[in-house]
């Protein structure tokens, strides 16, 4: 369909939405070696921590999620290969609230011919 016959929509209807979409930090490593990547530095408000999507485009690696250098428990130990896998957050605990002003990060602990590690952290804003 030509740009010009695209349907657009109204303010309220990107509001919605938003508002429908998951909240979500993304990221793309290259070459992914055994080492922490930052996701957000200093987060400008407070979220909840839901879970951890991954895939790669060859090898494997393991992966956890941290907030402020701590493991949000029920991320870590994340296998990636070539199929996407999606964690979800069950239980939640402390461990899943990211405060205004923290650091989220994600650590590679191990990999094996790791390529182009795409990744995403969602989230619940609390605030």
């Amino acid at each position: 369909m030509p740009f010009a016959a695209q349907k657009r929509t109204s303010p309220t209807q990107r509001a919605v939405l938003r508002a429908e979409s998951p909240d979500i930090f993304t990221g793309l490593v290259a070459a992914p070696a055994v080492q922490v990547y930052t996701v957000c530095v200093d987060m400008p408000f407070t979220a909840q921590i839901t879970g951890f999507v991954g895939i790669l485009s060859a090898g494997t690696a393991t992966v956890r999620v941290l907030i402020n250098g701590v493991v949000v428990n029920v991320l870590t130990g994340i296998a990636l290969t070539t199929v996407e896998n999606q964690t979800n957050v069950d239980a939640y605990d402390a461990s899943t609230i990211a405060p205004y002003g923290s650091t989220l990060t994600v650590e590679v602990t191990a990999q094996a011919g790791s390529a182009n590690m795409a990744f995403g952290v969602n989230y619940d804003r609390l605030n």
